[in-house]
């Protein structure tokens, strides 16, 4: 009876603890639970995509690519893209192209153009499909200056319209759209020989810092179009005359350098025209009468001397020099 009452009230005392015990798991059931719904949101969200802009079919025009003097051909490349607006899937942020925001919260659109140079492979990269059923493609991008002329070594954009123009659809809803925008590049192939058969570009999503990151700049990028072909289709399309690649048209001459003219040597003109004869000089008489102005240093000298001539010749004419000197020696 005892060691019932006494367990009656060790149970009471016990109870309360208990209780408490439990509800303390019960918050730390709830935390570990958030935690781990915010792990597989963020998980979700690292496991998705995001879309990025597409070349579209542009035919390289005439003159395009010129065959050097040298001997070297130059190609230049251009084309368009378009980044449609779109929530392709759950997994994957598309574009929300909208009239106060027309590049949604993105930088832009870059580019790198595959140039297919035998002495020059660019740089090799393998974009992998991040979901969905598992699919790569391996490319050679870019130039690795080898020629110092072809310096495309990194994705390349431009400055003044990373995100091109926004077309204004209004789908799917009012406001709504999408952006487009231009690629350009230039390489210089070593002759005619070395052409090949077409080109390509790649377009990437430059992310969301202003200016790019510098991994968003570099060709390691995974967020382009190669990778969103992977996505939605299961390969990327290399076909001539497709959406990526495009056929080079035949090489034209380059126009030829004009000469330059050496500069004109200046040509001495000489006149056979008589001159005519001098006017007779015009002497004006003075009004003034003439003064006797001396005749300098040299006159005063002469007259000097003269003067001495002439006191010597009348000392020997009126004085009997014999007798004066034998009076002055006292003889």
């Amino acid at each position: 009876m005892n060691d019932l009452c006494s367990r009656t009230r060790r149970r009471g005392a016990i109870g309360p603890v208990t209780r408490s015990r439990a509800r303390r798991h019960v918050v730390e059931a709830s935390i570990v639970a958030v935690v781990g719904s915010l792990l597989v949101v963020t998980l979700g969200a690292t496991a998705a995509l995001a879309n990025a802009a597409s070349p579209t079919l542009t035919a390289l025009t005439p003159g395009s690519v010129v065959l050097n003097a040298n001997g070297t051909v130059t190609v230049t490349a251009t084309g368009t893209w378009l980044w449609a607006f779109g929530t392709e899937s759950a997994s994957t942020a598309g574009l929300d192209a909208t009239v106060n925001h027309p590049c949604d919260t993105r930088t832009g659109v870059g580019w790198g153009i595959v140039w297919n140079d035998p002495n020059d492979p660019g740089f090799t990269e393998t974009y992998v499909n991040k979901v969905g059923p598992p699919a790569s493609a391996t490319v050679h991008v870019g130039s690795q200056g080898i020629n110092p002329l072809n310096g495309d070594d990194q994705v390349e954009y431009d400055a003044a319209h990373k995100c091109g123009t926004f077309v204004q659809t209004n789908v799917p809803r009012p406001g709504d759209g999408y952006d487009t925008g231009t690629w350009t590049g230039k390489h210089v192939y070593n002759s005619a020989a070395s052409l090949p058969a077409d080109v390509c570009v790649i377009t990437y999503d430059l992310g969301f810092a202003k200016p790019p990151s510098a991994h968003r700049t570099s060709f390691d990028n995974n967020d382009n179009s190669v990778q969103w072909a992977l996505f939605k289709q299961g390969y990327w399309n290399t076909t001539t005359m497709g959406v990526n690649c495009t056929e080079l048209p035949s090489p034209v001459a380059a126009p030829p350098v004009p000469p330059t003219s050496p500069a004109p040597v200046p040509v001495k003109t000489v006149s056979h025209t008589t001159p005519p004869a001098p006017l007779p000089a015009v002497v004006k008489p003075s009004s003034n009468p003439l003064a006797f102005t001396g005749f300098g240093e040299t006159g005063r000298i002469i007259a000097m001397l003269g003067a001495i001539l002439v006191l010597v010749g009348l000392v020997l004419y009126f004085v009997d020099v014999r007798k004066l000197a034998m009076w002055l020696l006292g003889m």
